[in-house]
């Protein structure tokens, strides 16, 4: 059955598609009419992101995150608020704007002139890779190669496309889309701020939704949906990431457990010994544990060996927990950026050791979530 969530941005798109195109169309012709229509709506890119904000997944003064986090970190796809009004939305690794995205400057985009939007790749914050640079019209200035933040070609792009564009448009009922379009249909990197405050932000070709996407709610769960041929498929979700920390939670207490239970089975141990030496000496020593049988120095050093051995096996299952999830990211990663990243003896080689890892915890006993990524064929999704 799909989420709500789900059927809720199929709803949106059977019910308004034809107003969709009608308000795609109406904002190109006031594009292309008034060159100055982009610079008056400026702010409205900000505005528009003011109730999503209302909930954040993280807060440092003025700047608000709201978005994936994995083990603690903003890890996957999010919107982030600068103190300065600027918004980003995209991809993020380990608390770093990294991947791709679009930044949405209250300002100007440094180290490029007359440039308010930029949609691209980014790397440790800062621009890097391919990229899209757009004026205040939503015109494009300049479309090629970052290097450490800065354009590496000529800039402005001598012939810069025509027939891709930035805006803002009104979808009607407070529905809010702010991204790339093309002069026919909605085609490049995007997001749909629906008025309760949830968001949609994905790829989309020819007003479709194409690979994955993040659909962020007011009250901050999220879901990545991968879209494909218009079918879709919940890849994972904030509700199936809390199942995995509550599986790890457990198998942590059950090895503390039976740490615990060794400890216990090495006091019993030595304190039969004690019995034991006393009673050859013709002395009585109390003991609890009447029904422990005396086995010698080398059984209490070899219970309290296994007893840390619990606790190693602990930090081992946890380092390897995070492992496995990292490789599910790269798998992921691939899948997205799949003209670029996709390589098929990687793929392999990355879920053989998913295998190795999970197969390895389960024949301990331990619980561990199998990601459908370690089946992944290879094709894209």
């Amino acid at each position: 059955m799909p989420s709500k969530r789900l059927e809720g941005v199929a709803h949106f798109f059977i019910s308004n598609m034809n107003n969709f195109f009608i308000k795609i169309s109406i904002g190109f012709l006031v594009l292309a009419l008034c060159a100055n229509y982009m610079n008056a709506q400026s702010q409205k890119y900000f505005q528009a992101f003011s109730k999503s904000f209302e909930i954040a997944s993280e807060k440092k003064g003025k700047e608000k995150f709201k978005g994936q986090i994995i083990k603690g970190k903003r890890s996957g796809m999010g919107l982030y608020l600068f103190k300065d009004g600027s918004v980003y939305a995209g991809d993020f690794y380990m608390n770093s704007v990294t991947g791709f995205g679009m930044l949405l400057a209250s300002g100007q985009i440094p180290n490029c002139d007359n440039c308010q939007v930029y949609v691209g790749n980014f790397k440790d914050g800062k621009k890097s890779g391919s990229g899209i640079c757009y004026n205040e019209n939503g015109n494009i200035i300049y479309q090629g190669q970052f290097l450490d933040d800065k354009p590496i070609e000529t800039y402005p792009s001598i012939n810069p496309s025509k027939e891709r564009h930035f805006s803002f448009i009104d979808l009607g009922s407070n529905n809010t889309y702010v991204g790339e379009f093309t002069d026919k249909d909605i085609n490049g990197f995007g997001v749909i701020i629906f008025s309760n405050g949830d968001v949609w932000q994905s790829q989309f070709k020819n007003g479709n939704q194409k690979g994955i996407g993040l659909y962020l709610s007011y009250d901050g769960e999220w879901e990545t949906i991968n879209y494909k041929d218009n079918a879709n498929e919940i890849i994972s979700s904030s509700e199936k990431y809390r199942e995995q920390a509550d599986i790890a939670k457990a198998n942590f207490n059950k090895a503390l457990s039976g740490a615990f239970e060794e400890f216990k089975k090495a006091g019993s141990t030595l304190m039969a010994l004690v019995n034991d030496i006393n009673s050859s000496k013709g002395e009585s020593v109390e003991s609890d544990n009447e029904d422990s049988t005396p086995s010698g120095s080398s059984s209490g050093s070899k219970s309290s060996s296994k007893s840390k051995q619990s606790g190693s096996d602990v930090e081992a299952k946890n380092k390897d927990q995070r492992s496995y999830s990292g490789f599910e990211s790269q798998l992921i990663k691939m899948n997205t950026y799949y003209e670029t990243e996709y390589s098929d003896s990687h793929r392999r080689e990355i879920q053989s050791k998913m295998k190795r890892i999970r197969e390895k915890w389960e024949s301990r006993g331990f619980q561990m979530f199998r990601s459908s990524w370690e089946d992944w064929d290879g094709h894209k999704k």
